[in-house]
């Protein structure tokens, strides 16, 4: 019970400001069955008028019904684009809270999860939730008012009825294929734009620490603005057709059922058939058959969305990294680790009191496979943080204690290198966004990436994801190349060599030691010739 309570209070803290959105579909859907009620007064009155039972003018009552029918149609293809609307609004915003969150979430804690299994929560879940606010809840309270308020209708009418009526049969869906080419594209257009929505996101999630390390996280929210606002384009293109398709099959539907209605009256007027007040009883067993079998699918609406609150409440409650403001040192002179601990599980130290200081210069960490030379890049980097001992970073006169505030002072290369979709550029720009042409063609030659000048494309050449289509070499040359714009005054290299071969290797590692000589280089790797190449070495054990 305890679970559950809580749960609902989480639920109702990420949803309380949709509540106004809620309340005002609940408003729409309620008026629109005091539409349909007062229909079914007013066709009363007609067919009573029309045989005599009471006096009145037929006339102005049946003009009455169209207004009726009227504001009826008008106010449901307006709900249904509002609530297309809010459903987008809805959407974006919780993917971006849910985006946001796990991006700063601590990196560690981020890691229990599979990337497939956060982009099945995002979207799955969050449609669950998104269906509850704008549909399942709405629909249910009208749900329950129809039933009541027909039942009530129906009590004072007759309390004995045993006639049921049958749903009226649609004429004109031949109208909905002259949009169905137009909707067909539109659709394709949505899910590839989604595409691209999900495939971003994903990346993202994928590499959370390659975000963090460069800094990045602003940007990649921006980017994600953007290609949702391009997904919510097409979602509103499909929708003001989808919306003015029905509003036309709507409007061919009510005329069909006002010229059978009148053409009943008028006879009932001439006397050949009687009981107006059989249409009432019709229409009134429609009202409440349709919500007594509404109310059990509403049941699986319900679950889907608590099971929904269970899942996206694990992902929203990971511990959160502090938010500070980057803090650029000028100059950095040393990283110490001194008497740090640390390790990934409970009773199980990859580090042990270890102390370690680089200075400018190039320094090489070596050492068997698990050692922890991957572990050491990531404390510097603070993606976790030491059981004990400190990180920090100094000056020449302060000791700045590592946090992610200072990684805007740390460029990063990973095993094996990595890049995003995109181009060249796109990527490159990813290490300074204000990078010149000429700034990102001088690092490309610096790292020997000459295979960029051979593509057509150049600088524009599209990558695909992961780097596919490039070679692992290409990949970790471009990486280089991108950490070296990013301006860091040290620069972290974890097996950023290994796919390259001896001479462009060295050409490299010496372009490093020409360029870079006011930078700390921190290589990981296994290779004799890196480590005999550079000042210091540090051999893990």
């Amino acid at each position: 019970m305890k679970e559950f309570a809580r749960n609902i209070r989480f639920l109702w803290s990420v949803m309380r400001p949709y509540t106004g959105m809620c309340i005002m579909l609940m408003l729409s859907g309620l008026i629109i069955v005091g539409l349909s009620l007062q229909t079914i007064a007013q066709s009363k009155q007609a067919f009573d008028i029309a045989s005599g039972a009471i006096d009145g003018n037929l006339v102005k009552c049946l003009l009455v019904l169209v207004l009726l029918f009227a504001c009826s149609i008008i106010l449901d293809a307006c709900t249904a684009w509002v609530d297309v609307k809010y459903q987008l609004r809805i959407r974006n915003e919780l993917m971006e809270k849910v985006f946001e969150r796990v991006l700063r979430a601590d990196w560690l804690s981020a890691q229990r999860y599979h990337s497939g299994d956060v982009m099945s929560r995002v979207n799955n879940d969050l449609g669950d939730w998104i269906q509850l606010a704008t549909n399942t809840i709405p629909q249910f309270i009208v749900t329950l008012f129809k039933l009541g308020s027909a039942f009530t209708f129906l009590y004072l009418l007759d309390k004995m009825l045993a006639l049921l009526l049958a749903l009226l049969i649609p004429l004109v869906l031949v109208l909905s294929k002259l949009y169905f080419s137009k909707l067909r594209k539109y659709s394709l257009e949505i899910k590839n734009t989604f595409s691209s929505v999900r495939q971003f996101f994903q990346e993202s999630i994928q590499h959370q620490g390659i975000v963090k390390a460069l800094h990045l996280r602003s940007w990649f929210a921006n980017e994600l603005d953007v290609r949702q606002d391009r997904y919510a384009n097409r979602i509103c293109k499909h929708t003001r057709l989808s919306v003015f398709s029905n509003f036309v099959l709507s409007i061919g539907f009510t005329a069909g059922y006002c010229l059978s209605l009148t053409w009943g009256l008028f006879r009932l007027e001439a006397g050949e058939i009687s009981f107006g007040t059989m249409t009432a009883f019709l229409q009134l067993v429609s009202m409440i058959q349709g919500p007594a079998a509404g109310l059990i699918s509403f049941v699986p609406a319900f679950i889907a969305a608590y099971t929904a609150t269970e899942r996206l409440h694990d992902l929203w409650m990971l511990p959160m990294e502090k938010e500070d403001k980057a803090i650029k040192i000028e100059n950095i002179e040393q990283i110490n680790l001194r008497g740090v601990s640390f390790g990934y599980t409970a009773g199980k130290q990859i580090i042990d009191n270890k102390s370690l200081e680089f200075r400018k210069g190039m320094t090489a960490l070596a050492g068997e496979t698990g050692c922890g030379k991957t572990t050491v890049i990531r404390l510097i980097m603070a993606l976790v943080t030491p059981e004990k001992g400190e990180v920090s970073l100094f000056d020449g006169k302060t000791h700045h204690i590592m946090t992610p505030a200072l990684r805007c002072n740390l460029a990063y290369v990973p095993q094996g290198g990595f890049l995003f979709s995109g181009t060249i550029r796109d990527n490159l720009r990813m290490g300074n966004p204000d990078a010149t042409d000429e700034e990102m063609i001088h690092v490309l030659k610096s790292v020997s990436a000459d295979f960029v000048w051979k593509s057509r494309e150049g600088l524009d050449t599209d990558i695909k994801e992961g780097g596919q289509g490039l070679s692992g070499g290409q990949v970790q040359r471009l990486a280089i190349a991108r950490a070296l714009l990013s301006g860091g005054k040290v620069l972290l290299l974890d097996e950023a060599t290994s796919a390259l071969d001896e001479d462009t290797e060295a050409e490299i590692i010496h372009s490093l030691r020409n360029n870079v000589q006011d930078k700390i280089i921190i290589l990981v790797s296994h290779r004799r010739s890196v480590i005999e190449g550079c000042d210091y070495v540090y051999r893990m054990t």
